[in-house]
């Protein structure tokens, strides 16, 4: 795990702020907490953290909404959104992917599979990065193109 990540959790309870945040420090991440919607979409977009755990049963706006409003703004298109909820209905589960979330994590859970799964969604994050500014590395110059990720020379129109 990189040092530099940096979560957001968003839930109305304080106590499960307070335990997943302890945790989550102790390995590492730089962890920022809001106790609810708006407040974690205020959070999210001055901070734009890696990785957001929403609670689903949250007060006030409900967590469909701020995740489709996180997932609205260009700043947070590579931060993985996912929710966390005892609920394990299929249409909240669907209502939840469709407004963008990457994940659904099942209360409840312990820290050691939730940092688990952090991880594994971070790091499949990053190589999709790292894969997506590897597409368009090109070379030009003197008519020749070089496309060091696809091994092609291109001069005049014609690949060598």
């Amino acid at each position: 795990m990189e040092e530099h990540h940096k979560l957001l959790l968003v839930d109305n309870d304080p106590d499960i702020l307070e335990f997943l945040s302890f945790n989550l420090r102790r390995q590492g991440y730089t962890v920022f907490t809001a106790p609810d919607g708006d407040a974690g979409i205020r959070l999210a977009l001055s901070e734009v953290p890696h990785f957001i755990l929403l609670d689903m049963m949250m007060p006030g706006k409900n967590s469909i909404k701020v995740c489709t409003e996180i997932r609205s703004h260009r700043r947070l298109d590579h931060t993985i959104v996912a929710f966390l909820s005892a609920c394990s209905e299929d249409n909240s589960l669907i209502n939840g992917f469709e407004a963008g979330a990457d994940d659904y994590i099942a209360k409840p859970v312990s820290i050691k599979l939730l940092s688990t799964r952090i991880a594994a969604l971070l790091k499949r994050r990053n190589g999709q990065a790292s894969a997506n500014s590897q597409k368009s590395e090109k070379i030009s110059g003197a008519g020749i193109v070089i496309d060091t990720n696809v091994f092609t020379v291109v001069k005049k129109r014609r690949k060598h």
